[in-house]
């Protein structure tokens, strides 16, 4: 089977040219991907990997999008917005970039195949499983009856430890008595001696009865084991996996000589009544065993199963009864017996069969109230575990229901920070608007743990939206200690209190935090809630000004599109064009072109940055021209000007400037032309997926594609390919050079070439293996 490497590599290089249209680095995408978990708690974005070195890595293959699809999504929203594509361009490199992710995941194809061969295979298959299931049921029968028997001899043999024991201390005894002539020595050996003859008729009772139902097990076992060799008859019996579990070491014999001490008989006592107790427990399962053998001419039908299944749930090694537990939950979950042996185990002594019981109550039995009332008292269990357990149980199984809240409530104060944490998303997510839920949530602002703090920021929001007592506990974490905490603050504000006053002063204050990742979200969080508000923008307006490159970016942006038009923000980007930190005034280009396209003061002076002598200002300028001022003349002069520049990742950005602007211009195919026979690999690279990405140009644009299917990097050949079947597809010179590039020497090449056909020339028949 061929690696998934080159299903990656191409996966990693598509996201490379999205964002290097769009004209961000991983840094900038890094940014719009927490902005964005911000402001869509919803869409789990902050569950996803999307750090600097993250996208590095997935650029080079050398790591995989998590979770892929949602997080591919996530980044052609904030790539193809910020390259200022139309929602139609944007569906269909959505539509690529799942190509892609099924690419990764596809199965080498078998052409010789047969659909009813593979019927036929899953039915054998299919009766196989069931022939597996049936023997490992009475393999797990035969074991159970096996272990059984092993730990009544067990039981006998330390019986007979003890009853030897004893025949030694009365012998000893009796040589005493002879010897000794102290009265009160006499008594005393007389006294113990009497006691030991009493615990040795106990202890042959006891092994008397572990003797009796040695025997009625030797019974059962030999049943069950004819059972097995039956169902071991089935002639793929070979195929089969059945557990054989290790029964353990033996219990080694106490020598009688570590009883001689003086504490032997009180030693001795405590051990014949655990034996007591141990042979009752063993006779009652032995009952239930032999009832569920009885009367069955097969191994076992459902109902004895089922018996075998609850006697099982009581054995004495914790993991036995774990097992029988998933037996019950996976077969017998309609059966009011199992739900009831479920809830007893979740008071089982062990913790973990505690919590694996009560993770099955939501599961099979949502809103049942016996199960309710069995998690409420498993609320104080002194487990930790056990009560996230039960946390997560009621999340999932009793959300809104009254009786439940209460508990949940009462989590909000657990001890282990997890358990509040989850809590308090659980308070806000099934009770948004009740009174005593808020007040719950309340009592948390000045809990020790920040990352509480930030989800009753969060939780309040969502919930309360508007409460007057939620805003007055939100605005109080704006001068909390932890960053994190102030920065969720902004968002929640955004979220649950847009245009009020009282959050945007709060906001503007935090607009002077020493921290700048505190200081960007109050920009995000202005522009979500007071777009249009004049102070909310003159605090933008003067975070242009940062020391941070963090927040000049979002700020520039914020600008650009909550105030287009706004005169004030027209003066500051005009100023910002004259910055001193050439990224200054890449934003300024990049925002004027947005926000003032019809205004001529603004159009000179982003020409202006066309000659500008820091590279990075170059680069941005030809996307800036291509957005605001498409098909200008003027513009045109400086976009072909940049695609001479004599910095290849200058020339590279251009590309995309001009296929974006003026593809229909015969002079900008002409740059493209030259272009596509750079001496930079990438800037050729770009040729290729800036006309496979925008369609017109005609015949030239095409010639320019085809005139790269001979390009001697195999990463070119591989964007022609993809080129040629989303700009040209069904045209048949274009296909042409689809099957060309299938012979192809190097195999990432032909892959992709394959691929294409089927995308664009689906009706080719070469095409119809690789669709």
């Amino acid at each position: 089977m061929r690696s998934d490497t080159e299903a990656w590599q191409r996966y990693g290089a598509f996201l490379r040219a999205q964002a290097a249209e769009a004209g961000m680095g991983p840094r900038e995408i890094e940014q719009a991907f927490a902005e964005a978990a911000l402001r869509n708690p919803g869409r789990r974005i902050g569950e996803m990997a999307y750090s600097k070195s993250h996208i590095d890595r997935l650029y080079s293959a050398q790591t995989k999008p998590r979770p892929p699809v949602p997080f591919t999504i996530q980044f052609l929203r904030i790539t193809n917005k910020a390259a200022g594509l139309t929602p139609q361009e944007h569906e269909r490199r959505c539509d690529e970039a799942r190509s892609l992710l099924r690419a990764t995941a596809a199965p080498p194809q078998d052409d010789t195949a047969d659909l009813r061969h593979q019927r036929d295979l899953a039915l054998a298959q299919r009766d196989l499983a069931r022939a597996e299931r049936d023997l490992a049921s009475a393999a797990g029968t035969e074991i159970r009856l096996r272990y059984a028997l092993r730990d009544a001899e067990l039981l006998l043999l330390t019986l007979f430890q003890i009853t030897g024991a004893l025949r030694e201390i009365i012998a000893g005894n009796d040589l005493r008595a002879l010897r000794t002539t102290d009265a009160h020595e006499l008594t005393r050996v007389h006294d113990e001696t009497r006691r030991a003859e009493g615990y040795q008729s106990t202890a042959q009772q006891e092994a008397d009865r572990v003797l009796a139902r040695r025997i009625t097990l030797e019974q059962l076992w030999s049943r069950a084991r004819a059972d097995l060799q039956r169902l071991a008859q089935h002639p793929d019996v070979s195929e089969l996996t059945v557990p054989q579990p290790d029964p353990g070491d033996s219990l080694r014999p106490v020598p009688p000589s570590d009883l001689f001490a003086q504490h032997a008989l009180e030693d001795i006592a405590a051990a014949l009544t655990k034996a007591h107790e141990v042979n009752t427990r063993e006779e009652e399962k032995s009952r239930e065993l032999r009832q569920a053998l009885s009367g069955t001419e097969d191994f076992l039908d459902p109902d004895a199963e089922l018996a075998v299944l609850l006697a099982s749930t009581r054995l004495a090694d914790p993991s036995a009864r774990r097992s029988a537990l998933w037996e019950l939950v996976s077969h017998w979950g309609h059966s009011d017996a199992a739900r009831q042996a479920v809830i007893r185990l979740a008071h089982d002594p062990d913790a973990q069969v505690r919590s694996s019981a009560i993770n099955q109550l939501p599961q099979l039995w949502p809103g049942d109230r016996a199960a309710l009332e069995a998690l409420q008292r498993l609320a104080h269990d002194p487990h930790d575990g056990v009560r996230f357990a039960v946390l997560l149980a009621l999340q999932e199984g009793w959300r809104g229901d009254q009786n439940a809240r209460g508990t949940i409530m009462r989590l909000t104060g657990d001890p282990d920070p997890r358990i509040r944490r989850s809590a308090v998303d659980e308070v806000a997510a099934g009770w948004p608007g009740d009174p005593m839920a808020r007040e719950a949530l309340l009592r948390l602002t000045n809990d020790e743990s920040a990352e509480i703090r930030t989800r009753v920021a969060a939780g309040l929001a969502n919930g309360w939206a508007g409460d007057p007592e939620a805003l007055k506990a939100v605005v109080h974490l704006a001068s909390d200690d932890s960053a994190v905490v102030r920065q969720y603050m902004t968002t929640a504000l955004a979220k649950g209190w847009p245009g009020d006053y009282v959050a945007r002063e709060a906001l503007v204050g935090l607009s002077g935090d020493g921290l700048a990742s505190v200081r960007k979200e109050v920009v995000t969080a202005l522009a979500e809630g007071w777009r249009g508000d004049e102070q909310a923008r003159d605090t933008v307006i003067g975070l242009l000004g940062d020391p941070d490159e963090e927040v000049r970016w979002p700020a520039a942006r914020t600008l650009a599109e909550g105030w287009p038009g706004d005169l004030d923000v027209r003066k500051a980007f005009l100023r910002l064009a004259h910055d001193e930190q050439a990224p200054g005034r890449s934003h300024a280009a990049w925002a004027l072109a947005r926000g003032w396209k019809a205004d001529p003061m603004v159009f000179r002076a982003v020409l202006a940055l066309s000659n500008d002598v820091d590279p990075a200002v170059r680069s941005g300028v030809a996307g800036a021209l291509s957005i605001g001022w498409a098909g200008e003349p003027a513009a045109l002069e400086a976009v072909l000007r940049l695609a001479c520049d004599a910095e290849g990742d200058v020339r590279a950005r251009t590309v995309f400037g001009v296929a974006r602007g003026w593809l229909g211009n015969p002079l900008a195919r002409k740059a493209l032309r030259g272009l596509a026979t750079d001496r930079h690999t990438e800037v050729r690279e770009n040729v290729a997926l800036a006309l496979g990405h925008r369609r017109g140009g005609g015949r030239d644009a095409l010639d320019i594609v085809i005139l790269l299917a001979a390009d001697p990097d195999e990463g070119v050949r591989r964007r022609v390919a993809n080129a040629l079947a989303w700009g040209h597809p069904g045209d048949p010179a274009a296909r042409d050079i689809v099957l060309r590039l299938m012979e192809d020497q190097a195999p990432d090449v032909r892959d992709a070439a394959a691929r294409a056909l089927a995308r664009g020339w689906p009706e080719t028949p070469t095409a119809s293996g690789t669709a």
